[in-house]
């Protein structure tokens, strides 16, 4: 009877451990934006209003857009030498100490992680599919992202020549994104989060999916500061989150062309001069 009685409370109180651990993991994530958010602008008041750029680098880890400059990337066999899952750890927050644009703003380096992602424990592979990752969080393709000089392209889904590049020039800071928690299926978070930036026209283009680690919730940070939560409901969304958190390619086609969530993208992945439908 004991016993019994004992295996129906666990089974009414696992449920509710489950919850109020998955709402931990996203109250430390929505304080890791947080200080991302903040070391974001701070940036730009110490560099003439201009917001961190895209490092770029591909293949090369660094392409988060802010962490590590250019001429100062890391290449992945750095990470693929037989080191366990702690020692590639400590390599990277060597790295993040050292080589990290917005360090000397965020300086705790367990800000660049979030505690539900699982890559973590991912064994690294060879590119392109290293899987193994410590990054959780990406600078969005609309500000200062991949390609920023006006002359370079003519946008496409990288987003130049519309990308915002000072802060002071972003039309709408509070409904603007700046950093996303995302989850790059190749491992390292290579890019900014893109989407195709003309939404109304081609919107069938969505780069690396959201995480969906903690209950299908993504944190988003925005141009002002602050920092908000988005819960998924569409499918595919979150089996591509879920795939690329294994390392798995998540493919094509799952991003959407309709409904609350692409609304949700569409309202607040803002470039210079675009004008959002309410």
């Amino acid at each position: 009877m004991v016993i019994a009685i004992i295996a129906v409370l666990a089974a009414l109180l696992l449920p509710a451990l489950s919850g109020a651990k998955r709402r931990a993991m996203v109250a430390n994530c929505v304080n890791n934006q947080t200080q991302l958010s903040l070391a974001f602008q701070m940036y730009a008041h110490d560099n003439n209003d201009t917001i961190v750029g895209y490092s770029g680098g591909d293949w090369t880890f660094g392409g988060d857009g802010f962490w590590i400059p250019p001429g100062g990337m890391v290449p992945f066999e750095a990470f693929l030498s037989g080191q366990t899952i702690e020692q590639n750890t400590e390599t990277l927050a060597a790295v993040l100490r050292t080589n990290n644009l917005l360090f000397t703003y965020a300086s705790n380096v367990r800000a660049y992680h979030c505690p539900a992602d699982p890559r973590i424990n991912l064994t690294p592979q060879p590119p392109d599919n290293v899987g193994w990752a410590y990054d959780s969080y990406s600078k969005t393709e609309n500000v200062a992202g991949f390609l920023t000089n006006p002359g370079t392209s003519s946008g496409g889904y990288w987003g130049a020549p519309r990308n915002y590049n000072k802060l002071t020039a972003v039309d709408a800071p509070s409904t603007t994104f700046a950093v996303a928690e995302e989850v790059d299926a190749r491992g390292f978070n290579h890019g900014t989060w893109e989407v195709r930036w003309d939404l109304k026209g081609t919107p069938d283009f969505w780069g690396d999916a959201p995480a969906v680690s903690h209950g299908n919730v993504t944190t988003f940070a925005f141009i002002d500061g602050h920092v908000e939560t988005h819960k998924w409901a569409d499918a595919g969304i979150i089996d591509a989150g879920r795939k690329a958190s294994r390392g798995v390619a998540q493919g094509s086609g799952w991003g959407q062309v309709s409904g609350p969530d692409y609304n949700y993208v569409y309202q607040h992945y803002r470039f210079r001069n675009c004008i959002v439908a309410a």
